[in-house]
């Protein structure tokens, strides 16, 4: 029976951790949409594998310049001076030949990339084209296929800046959601070996996979969040800080990974074929007196 209710109380404590990560993945993607950091990281991106000049109507202008003002891409934004937050590798390619050929259509892709300026190390992007051109052996295709293949590596990288920013995000977000309620993890581990109601809402959510709007939330108070008072003693404040980092650090995890350990344990539970509420378990002993 102990480990029951030792199942009992980590099933409690990861839905309840669960509910916060996926709380704090809401506010992160919403700050992340308000501060275009999405695109933005994309044209950082950009700006590293393009840097550069290349030569326009409008004179040497810079290539990542260039590329943003094609149509082509800017059918993809937001206004004049939008940036889109995703371009797919195909586009990229296609947009770099159009800029590099201009109005040499069908011309030798090779000696389009001769004719822009600077000198080989004086012009980054000049030079990296002439590599995937001399890889493609002219051949615009291939040339294509290169640009492509090249854009895919530089967005990987990206993609680890966009997750770290993020995870900068999560942090900041589930610290200040945790503290601002007082998410202790001992407060909360606490409740739930004290208050059987608590902890049956809690596995009654989580076999309705977590759904937040369920009557069982009701009995949720019994959680003590917030702050009805302050640690008084250095040991409170000791126990409460870490208590509080506990939490942030399980909620900044993400919504993925206990979503996925509080299956496994609901499958665990489900195997042992336990009561799921408080009603069920009072009617299960009646039947064994009766």
């Amino acid at each position: 029976m102990f480990g029951m209710e030792s199942l009992d109380m980590l099933i409690g404590l990861v839905t309840v951790y669960l509910m916060f990560a996926l709380a704090t993945t809401a506010v992160v993607e919403s700050v992340s949409t308000w501060f275009k950091l999405r695109s933005k990281t994309l044209v950082s991106a950009m700006s590293e594998l393009l840097k550069g000049k290349v030569t326009t109507e409008k004179g040497d202008v810079d290539f990542v310049q260039a590329f943003y003002a094609h149509p082509m891409v800017q059918i993809l934004s937001r206004g004049d001076n939008g940036r889109p937050s995703y371009i797919d590798s195909r586009t990229v390619a296609d947009v770099v030949t159009s800029i590099v050929t201009g109005s040499q259509v069908g011309g030798a892709i090779a000696d389009s990339i001769k004719a822009m300026p600077g000198s080989p190390g004086d012009n980054r992007v000049k030079d990296l084209l002439s590599q995937l051109s001399e890889k493609a052996q002219g051949e615009v295709e291939k040339f294509k296929l290169e640009v492509m293949s090249q854009f895919d590596v530089v967005m990987d990288r990206a993609s680890g800046w966009m997750k770290q920013k993020a995870q900068r995000i999560t942090v900041v977000i589930s610290l200040v959601l945790v503290v601002g309620s007082n998410a202790d993890t001992f407060t909360i581990a606490n409740s739930l070996s004290t208050n059987p109601q608590v902890k049956a809402a809690l596995i009654s959510a989580a076999q309705n996979q977590v759904s937040f709007d369920a009557p069982e939330y009701q009995n949720l108070a019994g959680l003590q969040l917030g702050w009805s008072s302050c640690p008084c003693t250095v040991w409170e404040w000791i126990q409460k800080i870490f208590g509080l980092s506990v939490t942030v650090l399980a909620v900044s995890l993400g919504a993925p990974f206990w979503f996925q350990l509080l299956q496994k344990f609901m499958n665990i539970r489900s195997s042992k074929q336990i009561p799921t509420s408080l009603d069920e378990q009072n009617t299960k002993s009646k039947k064994q007196k009766t």
